[in-house]
């Protein structure tokens, strides 16, 4: 392991990188603290705080901890990410305020959507009213945010999805609808039954429509939200699930 720590130091970005990268594939606690060093280093290559920030996620050491959180104020959105995936894998609730301010203030997109997911993986249910926001955005966050609401299993959630359903089937959007669905399957209150029953026959009566007009992948996109669908009214015991 030493001469990959060496390596670290190296006046090559690139070797640097692929050193950082080693020593996370080693699996040797002792890589911790030199990958943590390269991860905090201002003036270091964002390649470099990549492949520390890939290995210490791969190494899932609680000393990584503090230094992720830190690092989901850096500059580079890649380094963020890198550093939200990270804390997602270390699972510890002391994450859940950074990665809430992350997500409500981030202006990358796809960033807070990982911040959304990862919320969910850690499970603190400080993050239902913050996510629960989030069914308001558009796309891609609200698909994660909804998934997680789905993982977090509070109740507070319900009133809010089946809001966002609505929205959704308004807007013809098939992800947001199948992110959605599943989120009140998990939760398993039956007042979805009604409103998920109505997304399910507005998609139905679509469908002959989409399927004469419009591409393959969009006509699957709206199979898979009917599907489901069926599958969350399966969770609640509806009778309307065929």
């Amino acid at each position: 392991m030493k001469p990959l720590v060496v390596a670290l130091g190296d006046d090559d970005d690139k070797i640097r990188s692929a050193a950082a990268w080693a020593l996370g594939c080693l699996g040797d606690p002792r890589a911790v603290e030199p990958l943590i060093g390269a991860l905090g280093r201002p003036s270091e290559h964002y390649r470099v705080r990549i492949e520390a920030a890939n290995g210490l996620t791969r190494l899932k050491d609680v000393r990584a901890l503090e230094p992720l959180i830190a690092a989901l104020n850096d500059a580079d959105e890649l380094v963020r990410a890198s550093a939200v995936v990270g804390l997602a894998a270390l699972k510890e609730t002391k994450a859940t305020d950074a990665l809430i301010g992350l997500l409500q203030t981030d202006k990358d997109k796809y960033l807070r959507r990982q911040a959304a997911s990862s919320l969910g993986t850690i499970g603190d249910k400080r993050a239902v009213d913050p996510l629960i926001s989030e069914l308001d955005s558009d796309g891609v966050v609200l698909w994660d945010a909804a998934h997680s609401l789905g993982q977090l299993g509070d109740s507070r959630a319900v009133g809010p999805l089946i809001a966002a359903l609505a929205r959704e089937v308004d807007e013809f959007f098939p992800n947001g609808i199948k992110h959605v669905a599943w989120a009140l399957g998990q939760l398993g209150d039956r007042q979805a039954v009604g409103r998920l029953s109505l997304a399910r026959n507005a998609i139905q009566s679509q469908l002959q429509f989409w399927t004469s007009r419009h591409s393959e992948d969009s006509v699957t996109m709206r199979r898979e939200a009917i599907e489901s669908i069926e599958e969350a009214l399966g969770h609640l015991g509806s009778t309307n699930a065929i």
